[in-house]
């Protein structure tokens, strides 16, 4: 950063200050800034030595200070280095008025005092990002203004449990978005017995590899599901406890084949649009049978799906199409755009085609 930057006491707005090796670009320029609004202190893997250092960027006494972003990504730097990454984040423990928080690159065993002791009350929007040694989350679940939870690359993660949800009986009360990506070691997401689990969760998204989980909680409010790589456990689970779903979207990828069983989405009727990519379907599958609500289907890399399937009646979009050889689109009286990408063995369009009198949009 420009050297002398802690002397521009007026200084309010500083999206991104990187820390520096030199004099005059170290964390203690922040000292006397009484910033405002949103901060990233990027650098902090080398470039801050310990636990004093950390502390004279003063972040505690920041009270207009509404987001706040640590990261110890550094070009120049390896993980290899993390001796006192644990002493330095609790010295960098912002005002308790922080809005929203995000970790990336952290290299500690376990999170400082103050976000395991919920030392920020009024926490809307939390990440924690490629924490890879954490094997411990937080009691979440007791911030009551919560609404926006981003956990990613928290390989160490074994288990889910009661620590997690902070010994409530009702927790997260705010929690509305949640996104899992990369727990590649998560066995095991417990509830409490008669606890009120997530009571406003609209979305949840799963990403990446979690070949051990095989049961969620029960997410009656979920409406936005997007799950990828999962095992045929862990999807009927979540079919089973999210009943009330009007978005779906099922990715697979890499060389996993995987076949969706026959009366899977049942039970979703207020289904509005879905989403499946990368999987194997069959042309007589039962699987959009009872659709009754579907809008949007989108079809991408779909292995052996030869013929759109049954149940489309009331689709008003039907995007990508991949690997289809015939297009018979009878009864599709409500499509008003249709996507067709990818289909390399797909020759011609049938004359059913011209029955689409909703049609307002064609790409091929």
């Amino acid at each position: 950063m420009p050297v002398g930057l802690g002397q521009l006491t007026c200084l309010r707005k500083l999206s991104m200050f990187v820390v520096g090796k030199g004099r005059g670009g170290g964390i203690d320029e922040l000292k006397e800034l009484a910033l405002e609004g949103e901060l990233s202190i990027t650098g902090l893997l080398c470039n801050v030595k310990n636990s004093t250092e950390a502390k004279n960027a003063n972040l505690i006494e920041k009270k207009n200070l509404r987001s706040l972003g640590l990261s110890w990504c550094s070009k120049e730097s390896t993980h290899q280095q993390h001796g006192n990454d644990e002493e330095i984040l609790n010295a960098l423990r912002p005002h308790r008025s922080l809005k929203k928080l995000w970790i990336t690159d952290y290299q500690g065993v376990r999170f400082p005092n103050w976000l395991m002791d919920l030392l920020l009350p009024n926490l809307v929007e939390i990440s924690l990002l490629y924490c890879g040694r954490c094997d411990q989350l937080p009691p979440l679940g007791k911030l009551r203004f919560l609404k926006f939870l981003f956990i990613s690359g928290m390989g160490a993660v074994k288990r889910i449990d009661s620590g997690f949800y902070g010994d409530m009986e009702s927790c997260f009360p705010s929690l509305e978005v949640l996104e899992l990506d990369g727990a590649g070691c998560l066995e095991e997401w417990r509830t409490m017995n008669g606890g009120d689990h997530f009571p406003v969760l609209t979305s949840l998204s799963i990403r990446g590899c979690c070949p051990k989980l095989v049961k969620l909680p029960m997410l009656q409010s979920l409406k936005e599901l997007f799950v990828e790589n999962a095992n045929d456990t862990l999807l009927k689970s979540l079919m089973m406890n999210a009943t009330n779903l009007t978005s779906l979207r099922l990715f697979q990828y890499g060389e996993l084949i995987m076949d969706l069983p026959d009366g899977l989405l049942r039970n979703h009727k207020q289904l509005e649009r879905l989403r499946i990519d990368g999987i194997s379907l069959k042309s007589s599958s039962d699987l959009m049978d009872n659709l009754s609500s579907l809008k949007r289907l989108e079809l991408d890399n779909c292995r052996q799906l030869e013929s759109l399937p049954r149940g489309l009646q009331n689709l008003s979009c039907l995007d990508r199409c991949g690997s289809l050889v015939s297009l018979a689109v009878n009864g599709l009286s409500s499509l008003s755009s249709l996507s067709i990408q990818y289909c390399g063995e797909l020759s011609s369009l049938t004359e059913s085609i011209q029955h689409l009198s909703s049609l307002r949009r064609l790409r091929i």
